[in-house]
């Protein structure tokens, strides 16, 4: 399966959103693959995991692109999602078990850690 980084479709808000090829191969309904993608964009954007901080990222206004992630969120499962595109008869897989570094989080030892499953 090859994705071009790059392809260009017309988001909700007359965006191009190179990630909609990739999202497509993930969600089934159209309306869900275009949500996705225009978050992809937001993550890859902003270089976090937080919900603000991809809002603040994404096409439109920042309280408005952060109900539609949580509205997304609430009607979709990325993490079952994603384990659709992986291969149980792969030799190897290849994977980053780095810890996610949470300076300021002294309570959330268990965040960022990996889990099997």
């Amino acid at each position: 399966m090859v994705f071009h980084n790059h392809l260009p479709v017309g988001g909700s808000h007359g965006q191009i959103y190179p990630h909609f090829e990739f999202a497509q191969q993930l969600f089934t309904d159209e309306h869900s693959a275009q949500q996705a993608s225009e978050i992809i964009e937001g993550v890859m954007a902003a270089r976090s995991p937080r919900l603000s901080d991809i809002a603040a990222r994404m096409a439109g206004n920042e309280a408005a692109s952060y109900k539609r992630i949580l509205r997304f969120l609430e009607n979709n499962d990325p993490q079952e999602a994603l384990k659709a595109l992986f291969n149980h008869e792969a030799e190897f897989v290849i994977a980053n078990p780095k810890e996610v570094e949470r300076q300021h989080a002294e309570r959330t030892e268990y965040v960022g850690t990996m889990i099997d499953g």
